[in-house]
């Protein structure tokens, strides 16, 4: 009779803690085709790069791509510095881009655009941590690397986003 107790009340304990419905609503929001649209503009336009690592970690919600291949063909840390988590925000715009039928010359070029304001934000992280007078020689050498990883995401990367679609007006 103990055992039959003790199993009737680890399982009430394990469906309490399921997922509450509102969870699975909000989870499923998201992953309505606006709710995904919705959701990668907002991972990549208007979250910082710790709340993103974050949720990509997650990887919620789940409907979403979270693949990448790093910095793809160019090394992750180039000089010692960390461009890997740009680099995975950048594959996860233009992946979901794709998925969803909607990399526009102009959506591509914000994706861009994002990549090197988040190399930048690293190369100026630098100038805190470096005293001088290396840190604005080291904090020029990021910079630079981001630039070049710049201009290879403009030149090389129109395939990886997919079709092009026009822009709407």
């Amino acid at each position: 009779m103990k055992a039959v107790i003790c199993v009737l009340v680890t399982l009430a304990a394990v469906s309490g803690a399921s997922p509450s419905p509102s969870f699975l609503r909000q989870e499923d929001s998201r992953c309505t085709d606006a709710g995904k649209i919705a959701e990668v503009d907002r991972l990549l336009f208007q979250v910082d790069m710790a709340t993103f690592t974050k949720v990509r970690d997650a990887k919620n919600p789940s409907c979403l791509d979270w693949s990448s291949d790093g910095c793809s063909h160019s090394p992750d840390k180039p000089s010692g510095f960390d461009f890997k988590p740009c680099c995975r925000r950048h594959d996860f715009g233009y992946r979901n881009a794709k998925a969803q039928n909607r990399c526009s010359h102009n959506l591509r070029k914000r994706i861009d655009q994002n990549l090197k304001e988040d190399m930048l934000r690293v190369c100026g992280s630098l100038s805190r941590r470096w005293s001088w007078p290396w840190g604005k020689s080291h904090r020029k050498k990021c910079e630079s690397w981001a630039e070049n990883y710049y201009d290879g995401v403009r030149n090389w990367g129109r395939g990886s986003c997919g079709p092009r679609v026009p822009d709407k007006i």
